[in-house]
């Protein structure tokens, strides 16, 4: 078996789009050790029927916007790969590029916290009450 070098299978199974089946061969190993690095990757596996079909949905990012999202407006990795139609790795390869630090699960949780103080007004005091004398 050849090294296996992570970024050469992810570069080859996305860029390239080739099947598991012909990365496999190249590197002379189980098709499952290749699942595994996209699972670790967080890239979808592709059917076979897939796998040679040009893509034509591909059309270059505004890498710019992408970053602007990500920073500013806070948008997850996983939200932009959906809007953008494209894996988590090309965000991740792209944000890399731009060299904008990675944000950990806790940043997400802190962020909602912050935006739902902000949202909720402040307590107004409890309504008084009237007795009837």
């Amino acid at each position: 078996m050849r090294h296996l070098d992570e970024k050469s299978v992810l570069g080859l199974y996305v860029d390239e789009r080739l099947s598991l089946k012909r990365i496999c061969g190249r590197f002379g190993c189980h098709r499952d050790v290749i699942r595994r690095i996209l699972r670790k990757h967080r890239i979808p596996i592709r059917g076979s029927t897939v796998a040679f079909k040009p893509d034509h949905t591909v059309e270059p990012f505004d890498e710019q916007q992408i970053v602007r999202r990500y920073v500013e407006d806070f948008v997850s990795v996983e939200s932009l790969a959906e809007m953008y139609g494209c894996t988590v790795y090309r965000i991740d390869q792209i944000l890399h590029r731009h060299q904008v630090p990675m944000r950990k699960k806790a940043d997400y949780a802190r962020h909602r916290r912050q935006q739902n103080r902000a949202r909720s007004p402040t307590a107004a005091p409890p309504p008084a009450v009237h007795h009837a004398a």
